[in-house]
């Protein structure tokens, strides 16, 4: 349903950005919290989901059925 959940507990997060596999953006969200539900309509594929927050950023690679 294009509906997944982020949970940080070791740092606030302050935006999330999706990008395809070719590095195209497709999603980008300001948040302000340690959890946060994301509503997208990605294609089936490979994305990867870059969090950050204060200095750090988190990269994670998803895969869309």
């Amino acid at each position: 349903n294009g509906e997944f959940n982020i949970q940080s507990s070791n740092y606030k997060i302050d935006r999330i950005e999706i990008e395809n596999a070719l590095g195209k953006k497709m999603h980008e969200q300001t948040i302000n919290s340690l959890n946060q539900t994301i509503n997208t309509k990605l294609n089936a594929g490979l994305y990867f989901v870059k969090l950050y927050g204060g200095e750090k950023t988190y990269c994670k690679k998803i895969i869309v059925e």
